[in-house]
């Protein structure tokens, strides 16, 4: 049989072996090329299923990531931020007290004040100004 009649032979016997499997649909499954065809549409849709699931689960992780990482460097911006406000305020408040108890101030002293961020270290100063009698009674100036 040539290559051609077996061709025309299968295209035509198409449409009586559709009508047999709309008669008898359980009778698909009993046949072993059906059955392959299935098994292979099942594994297909798995892998492809396994795929997406894979790439959306990516996408959503760097998703929520990204989400994460910009709440978190808003919440830490927000908190250095109120810290340096702080500090400044206080920096602010010691060297208006130095000045009026104490002046003139020296510029090492401003200076000292000026690149401390040691908030403690400020508040600590400032409390000395407030009992000392000279700005020697003090931390400020370095022995």
């Amino acid at each position: 049989m040539t290559a051609k009649l077996e061709r025309q032979l299968f295209e035509e016997s198409i449409p009586a072996v559709e009508r047999y499997f709309r008669k008898y649909p359980e009778d698909m499954f009993t046949f072993a090329p059906v059955r392959e065809f299935l098994q292979q549409g099942i594994e297909q849709g798995i892998e492809q299923g396994i795929e997406k699931g894979i790439e959306k689960g990516i996408e959503k992780g760097i998703e929520k990531g990204i989400e994460q990482g910009i709440e978190k460097g808003i919440e830490k911006g927000i908190e250095q931020g109120i810290e340096q406000g702080i500090q400044q305020a206080e920096r602010k408040m010691l060297l208006r007290q130095l000045h009026r108890k104490f002046s003139p101030v020296p510029a090492e002293v401003v200076q000292k004040i000026e690149t401390t961020e040691d908030l403690e270290q400020l508040e600590k100063w400032t409390d000395q100004i407030i009992i000392a009698n000279s700005l020697a009674d003090t931390e400020l100036l370095d022995s």
